[in-house]
């Protein structure tokens, strides 16, 4: 009895020295797990902080005391724009046709509001604004934003008689439920503000509602009037063509080359075909425009398959922002109060970042707990087979084993650690974006219609959810004329952008750099550990001839099983070995990036950055833009995978 007691208890010493070094390998696999997640921030400027950062200050990260909260779903905007001569027998056809595109949006995505972008001219404007605000009374979410051409007292001179009492008493409607009005600012040309409120609606729309005829000015050997709703039409479909026939400035043609190159993909179009009065409809179908040419134009009920996920993926952005509104979150820069006092569209960026980046620490945090969680499941899995195999071989706990691994696998498949991994850094990418585009609107880059925004810039990089962070820098700031705000130091704005950056960089870097050199002494600790155990037990076998070990009866079949234990070991050892690879190529990007940053630092602080003005800024902004997306990219392609125990 005293010898079985003896056997037992030289057995139980086997498999408690075997899970301590199971233990050993398991802290370095976690330490890099929940450092990764903070390292992948690195990407972008984010605090290892599991609370978030501030992302303008290079030390000294302090905690918002107040919850994010989110005030207010995100959006579908939807650009409306038509022919002012409407019939008026047309009028119930397309208001019936706006209702039922309102409609099928509002039950495919309950968790955005619908923002209707209009003009407020006579005709389709006029007809589609109180269409918006009749929805609204009667409990629809949605929200109607007016844009003027030109400033208020220069467009009533567009109107004459019973047309100006219209839409003075339908702007002061407006005013009275004290939705926003947007006065892009004035120019010379009036032709040109009308040009200008296309490209307004172009930059700003998700979807794009034409009321029109469908009549073409090619058919007829001209070109489509400018800023008329044949050539927004045009410009959302086919903007390669029409970029090749603009007469228009320099300005217009830069703008329209910036757009068609960084926009991968058009603007939908939806359609509501209307006669008029001086012209006919080539039809009346209503949908999503397909082609428009001289053979006609034809027409779907389903958007593209882009912009229906695009829109789901909106949707689920912003139930997640609705689920997490005790998030922590921090503003685009420590020293809010001075920017936001200048602009309410910097505030409303602001505050859109401040909500993905809550977001994105809450999934930060939820990314780490599933990493601890998969290296855990792992080590469960390896100790159970071990102690069947080397304690207590009995049929009990194989099928305890084989029971416990079912409910892993199942559990993974329910968390889907992929996935969690991947929405972080997507609201990641969001929160960098924006505040990118909070920076360069600081600095006057974009203009009042949009033009030259991070949306029109930003990096495809082969990426799905590019069009839906595109999205989210449209809404989160209305544009207009901002003649009125209060100007805005430059030398401040480097320092609160740019100089910070780098110096979150540097520490950045040289945290990897101490956490990779742990990593990499746990990494040759648990390769070197096995390797020396099995030395150490073949000599018995080779020189002492021994079948069993001297003094615990340790047989070759116990030590095929024991090694064969170690094997999910080694699998995670050279699995973690791959990681603290992709760790080295960070620290090496890092440093890259912080001395990008260091000679943009130098070349504003010289004589000659006068004469360069914003077009530096504007540069760096891509280049910060294109890692994030980068980031992005890597990891929707980069799996979680659990260690071969499994």
């Amino acid at each position: 009895m005293a010898n079985k007691y003896r056997k037992n208890l030289k057995r139980l010493w086997i498999f408690a020295s075997s899970t301590l070094a199971h233990l050993d390998m398991l802290a370095a696999y976690t330490s890099w797990l929940i450092d990764g997640s903070c390292v992948l921030a690195a990407l972008s400027p984010t605090a290892p902080s599991s609370f978030g950062h501030w992302p303008c200050a290079p030390v000294d990260f302090q905690l918002i005391g107040e919850p994010t909260g989110m005030a207010h779903p995100l959006s579908v905007v939807i650009g409306i724009t038509g022919h002012r001569d409407l019939l008026t027998e047309n009028t119930a056809h397309i208001e019936r046709q706006f209702r039922e595109l309102i409609g099928t949006l509002v039950r495919q995505y309950p968790d955005l509001t619908l923002r209707v972008i209009t003009g407020l001219a006579e005709g389709a404007d006029q007809l589609i604004a109180k269409t918006a605000l009749a929805l609204r009374m009667e409990g629809q979410p949605v929200q109607l934003v007016t844009v003027f051409p030109m400033p208020l007292t220069q467009y009533r001179e567009d109107f004459h008689g019973v047309a100006l009492e219209k839409f003075e008493a339908l702007h002061a409607e407006l005013m009275s439920f004290g939705l926003p009005v947007v006065e892009l600012p004035a120019v010379s040309d009036r032709q040109q503000a009308y040009v200008n409120l296309g490209d307004y609606l172009l930059n700003k729309s998700d979807i794009l509602v034409v009321i029109w005829d469908g009549n073409l000015s090619a058919n007829h050997g001209a070109l489509p009037k400018p800023g008329g709703t044949e050539h927004v039409t045009l410009q959302a479909l086919e903007p390669l063509e029409l970029l090749a026939s603009t007469r228009g400035s320099a300005d217009q043609l830069r703008n329209g080359i910036n757009r068609y190159l960084h926009d991968v993909d058009t603007v939908p179009v939806y359609r509501i075909g209307t006669n008029r009065q001086s012209a006919r409809a080539v039809d009346q179908h209503c949908g999503y425009i397909i082609s428009a040419n001289s053979e006609g134009i034809s027409v779907t009920d389903q958007p593209p398959a882009h912009t229906t996920e695009h829109l789901r993926e909106l949707n689920r952005s912003s139930k997640a922002l609705a689920e997490k509104r005790e998030s922590q979150g921090y503003w685009p820069c420590d020293d809010l109060p001075y920017y936001s006092g200048r602009s309410a569209d910097l505030k409303s960026i602001a505050d859109h970042f401040q909500r993905f980046d809550g977001l994105a620490n809450a999934m930060q945090l939820k990314t780490a707990r599933t990493h601890r969680a998969v290296a855990g499941l792992t080590l469960l899995l390896t100790s159970v087979f071990l102690f069947y195999a080397k304690i207590l071989s009995v049929p009990l706990v194989l099928v305890g084993y084989v029971c416990l691994f079912m409910v892993s696998l199942l559990w993974y498949l329910w968390v889907k650690p992929n996935q969690t991994k991947f929405r972080y850094a997507f609201f990641r990418a969001i929160s960098e974006s924006l505040r990118i585009e909070f920076f360069w609107q600081a600095l006057g880059l974009v203009d009042p219609q949009g033009n030259a925004s991070l949306a029109q810039r930003l990096p495809a990089q082969g990426l799905n959810k590019r069009r839906t962070i595109v999205s989210l820098i449209k809404q989160a700031s209305l544009g207009g004329d901002n003649a009125g705000a209060l100007p805005i130091e430059r030398r401040k704005v480097l320092h609160d952008w740019i100089a910070a950056q780098r110096a979150y960089y540097h520490k950045a870097r040289h945290r990897l750099h101490e956490r990779h050199t742990k990593i990499e002494r746990v990494v040759t600790a648990t390769i070197c550990i096995p390797i020396i155990l099995c030395v150490l037990l073949l000599s018995f076998y080779s020189f002492f001839k021994h079948t069993t070990l001297p003094g615990l009866e340790l047989a070759w079949k116990d030590l095929i099983v024991f090694a064969i234990g170690w094997i999910p070991v080694i699998g995670a050892v050279l699995e973690l070995h791959a990681n603290n690879t992709s760790i080295k190529e960070l620290h090496a990007q890092y440093q890259a990036t912080e001395r990008y940053l260091e000679r943009v630092e130098d070349l504003m602080a010289s004589p000659h950055a006068v004469d360069m003005g914003s077009a530096v800024l504007e540069v760096v902004g891509v280049e910060l833009s294109r890692e994030h997306m980068s980031w992005l990219a890597t990891t929707e392609r980069k799996a979680i995978v659990p260690a071969h125990g499994g």
